[in-house]
This record gives structure tokens, C-alpha cells and sequence, in this order.
């Protein structure tokens, strides 16, 4: 096998979003890499009014015929993962499942906190939410932040294996959502120090997420608070898909 390629709306640049086919295309060579990446933009399905082509590529690779960089996302790993968490009073942690609150809060908080997600959020639904449950977690923590015993935030995560580390467990973090009700009080930070300390608990060396470098949450300088720092950039290519129809009929 010399290279695949996949299209859909999942990839490695958030959750699944409304109006994006996310392509990706893997290959030893770069005659292939063109040819899949022709084919990929065939399957999918450009006609669709207001669609939006996407492509994640390192920052070192060469430019997507057709595509204009939109920003540009870091790859962060931790390895200090037994710092202690600050103990704040008006903060209570939860672990999946609680009886604290209903799966309806943990969806609730995740929709509201990426509404406004840029490129258009798909909200999750009880169906999704069941569906990554049955996934292989691999142990990692899913955990609930009450502000005041407010529904304030949450955490999802897994544990996986990496190769670029020898196939060691890894924490991935996946998502960190805070409610929009309260932002800027050090949900994110809380919840992702107290994931990495229960990574450490469970024999995991290293911890690692993606995060949009140009966010205006500042997510990148929470992670960097927390121990984490860059260690590959991914730039993020898009075309609008009537570009490709209309280049065809031309």
C-alpha cells in the first residue's frame, strides 16, 4: 500500500460541522498524494450549495492546489502529569457516570460552550453521545466541573497508543467545553490538571491535544498553564466546493 485517503465530517480539526467535508490523504509519494487528492475531491460531492472543502497538512508540507490557508492549529503534549490541582471551594469534580446530573447536562454544556464554533458546529445529540461511550476509551477520564453546583464545564478524553512513542498509552484529550455562563473563571484549567493527574493514576507518561492556535478563547495559553507546549503545527486549507464545480464545467 502506498497511501489512502478519506473523506467525511470528522477529522482531526474539532467535531463533526454542518456544512464541511474534511479530507485526508496519506501517501509515500507525492504523484500519489495528487492523484488521491483529486479523487477525494470527486467523493465529495461539491455541488452541495455553501459546502466547504478542508484539508489539514504539517506545516512543512507543500500547499493544496486550489486551497488558501485559514489558520493553523499546534499539537501539544505534557509530561508533567502528577502536579497537584489547586483546591477551590466553589468547585466539585464528577467522573462519567455521576448521579449528580443527566447525560442531558453533560450534552447540554458541549453544545453551548462550541455553538459559535467556527466552521459551523454539528450539535451532539443523546444518539452521539451513547455512540462514543461504546468506543473504546481505553480508560480515560470523562469528567464534570459544578461551579456552585452549577453545571460548569466538562472533559472528554481516552487513552490510546501514539507511535511516535514507541506505542506507549497516551492521554488524548478531546474536548474541553465551559459553559458560556462561566468563562474565565479556570474551568478548563481545573478540569484539564485534574484529567492529567488521573492519566499519572493510571500509568500514562504523556498527555497530548490539538488546539486551535488562533482561538479567541485563548485555549493555547490555558494548556500552557497547565504544562503542555507545542510540538507540531498543522496548517488548515479550505476551498469553497462551487470553486471545484465550476472549475469542471469551465
Amino acid at each position: 500500500m502506498t497511501g489512502f485517503v478519506s473523506v467525511g465530517p470528522l477529522g482531526l480539526v474539532g467535531p463533526p460541522l454542518a456544512r464541511t467535508s474534511f479530507i485526508e490523504v496519506v501517501a509515500d509519494h507525492r504523484e500519489t498524494e495528487d492523484a488521491l487528492f483529486e479523487w477525494a475531491q470527486t467523493a465529495a460531492n461539491p455541488g452541495t450549495t455553501g459546502k466547504i472543502l478542508r484539508t489539514l497538512r504539517g506545516s512543512a508540507s507543500a500547499r493544496p492546489p486550489g486551497f488558501a490557508k485559514v489558520r493553523d492549529f499546534w499539537r501539544m503534549d505534557c509530561t508533567a502529569l502528577d502536579e497537584p490541582v489547586p483546591h477551590r471551594d466553589e468547585l466539585t469534580l464528577h467522573a462519567y457516570p455521576t448521579a449528580a446530573t443527566s447525560e442531558t447536562t453533560w450534552i447540554t454544556i458541549i453544545n453551548e460552550a462550541f455553538a459559535e464554533h467556527w466552521g459551523g458546529y454539528v450539535p451532539w445529540t443523546p444518539q452521539r453521545w451513547r455512540d462514543r461511550l461504546e468506543t473504546d476509551l481505553g480508560g480515560g477520564p470523562q469528567l464534570l466541573a459544578l461551579r456552585d453546583k452549577e453545571p460548569a464545564g466538562v472533559l472528554l478524553s481516552r487513552i490510546v497508543e501514539l507511535e511516535d512513542d514507541g506505542a506507549q498509552p497516551t492521554g488524548f484529550i478531546e474536548v474541553v467545553a465551559t459553559h458560556p455562563a462561566h468563562r474565565r473563571t479556570g474551568i478548563a484549567e481545573y478540569l484539564v490538571r485534574s484529567a492529567l493527574t488521573r492519566f499519572a493514576a493510571a500509568g500514562v507518561k504523556r498527555a497530548v491535544l490539538l488546539v486551535d492556535r488562533t482561538s479567541e478563547s485563548r485555549s493555547a495559553a490555558v494548556y500552557q498553564r497547565c504544562g503542555f507546549q507545542p510540538t507540531f503545527t498543522y496548517d488548515v486549507w479550505e476551498r469553497p466546493a462551487s470553486e471545484l464545480s465550476t472549475a469542471r464545467e469551465s
